[in-house]
């Protein structure tokens, strides 16, 4: 298993989810059902949950960017 990310201003949100999944993979398993180390998955899901906010402004901040950019197309055109 990969050791979590110690930097969540950085954090790889698909990254983590891979990680998620991981720990679900790699948990012991009785015919369908699934043990689960309930702190890794818990901080790993902490470690998401913290993220999420810092992605959406990023993303919103790309918007933004493609929006002035093309802004200034249009009056370059």
């Amino acid at each position: 298993m990969t050791a979590p990310n110690d930097h969540p201003e950085t954090l790889d949100i698909q990254s983590e989810l891979n990680r998620l999944e991981e720990l679900f993979i790699d948990s012991r398993h009785i015919l369908r059902w699934a043990i689960v180390h309930e702190d890794d998955f818990l901080d790993q899901l902490d470690m998401v949950r913290e993220s999420l906010p810092e992605a959406f402004r990023q993303a919103e901040d790309l918007l933004r960017q493609r929006d002035d950019m093309l802004a200034q197309a249009e009056e370059y055109a």
